[in-house]
């Protein structure tokens, strides 16, 4: 280990114009309650706008370079099934540009099944993160600094063990049993003011990780076996935060809102108590609702004009030969 401070910059690329990705504050929040990567390490987060794949040519030189200026020994990819091509774009210049540094990929999108069957094996990768990320994180951080753990002992993690070899994919990671395990990234100060102040930005929240379906076609439960919780009391902190911050519009970024539906009724009976004027979007599946949620949604939106809950409602198909594949 030299004195030299190592840096990690993180990069998000959002779903929308008005997002922004939750995951990279989770990685750095957790990372900074660890006193020696707060002693070896500079974490930066770059938050960028949807780019469009029209927009590829125009967007991806100028992200390009606002990452080589950092001169980071690791650089981190949050990948989503929209900003897949951006980041192949972005790993292969910095491989030209930046031989040294590292990257690392993570996200929804790279999912064990997916590195076991060498979808990503083209990729410029030195490593990959599949299911939570957080541990994961700070144990290659220990492992670039301090030589260990092995990178074959980190669960959760797929690496190549020469440059030209496919990914070697370790064990799962075990979930957290509960969210508040990981520092909250908002109460703890470290999302950025620069982008919860944007104007008409999208405030994301997480009250769950994980989800008790297994669809065929799907990887929304993050390599994850069960549901993990946030506190009422703390996801009711975050969207205080937010409000408090300019805020006026939420998301909930879980699979199923209503997976467990009393956790979803006190956050919304939380909110209503508290008088909350936002805007609020969720996602569930309709039969894990009933007639008294259903009342809290429409007593929330009665509360001011500017109240409208949006629910995203997962219908892939309603043919049945489809359903059974």
């Amino acid at each position: 280990m030299t004195d030299k401070r190592n840096i990690v910059v993180l990069v998000g690329i959002a779903g929308s114009h008005n997002a922004f990705s939750l995951s990279l504050y989770n990685l750095k929040s957790y990372a900074l309650n660890d006193p020696a990567i707060r002693r070896d390490w500079d974490i930066g987060v770059i938050q960028h706008p949807l780019i469009a794949p029209t927009q590829e040519e125009d967007k991806v030189p100028d992200l390009i370079e606002r990452i080589v200026a950092e001169k980071p020994s690791l650089v981190g990819f949050s990948c989503y099934m929209w900003n897949v091509e951006p980041f192949r774009m972005l790993g292969k210049a910095l491989r030209e540009q930046l031989p040294e540094t590292k990257i690392l990929w993570g996200g929804p999108e790279m999912a064990t099944d997916y590195l076991d069957q060498g979808l990503f094996d083209e990729y410029e990768m030195d490593f990959c993160i599949s299911g939570e990320g957080e541990a994961t994180f700070v144990e290659l951080l220990h492992n670039l600094s301090e030589g260990k753990p092995a990178v074959n002992k980190i669960s959760g993690l797929s690496h190549r063990t020469t440059p030209d070899k496919s990914m070697s994919v370790n064990s799962k990671r075990k979930p957290f049993k509960s969210l508040l395990d990981i520092p909250s990234p908002f109460l703890s100060g470290v999302v950025d003011d620069e982008v919860v102040m944007r104007p008409k930005v999208e405030g994301n929240i997480e009250t769950q990780r994980g989800c008790s379906l297994r669809c065929a076609y799907c990887v929304y439960h993050k390599d994850m076996n069960k549901i993990s919780y946030s506190a009422v009391d703390r996801t009711l902190d975050e969207v205080r935060y937010l409000i408090n911050k300019g805020v006026k519009r939420l998301r909930f970024v879980d699979a199923n809102f209503t997976s467990d539906l009393d956790h979803a009724k006190a956050i919304l009976q939380g909110m209503i108590r508290a008088g909350f004027e936002t805007t609020l979007m969720f996602e569930l599946i309709p039969g894990f609702i009933d007639e008294e949620f259903a009342g809290l949604m429409g007593e929330f939106n009665s509360l001011y004009p500017l109240n409208e809950i949006t629910v995203g409602v997962g219908v892939q198909t309603i043919n049945l030969a489809i359903l059974k594949k």
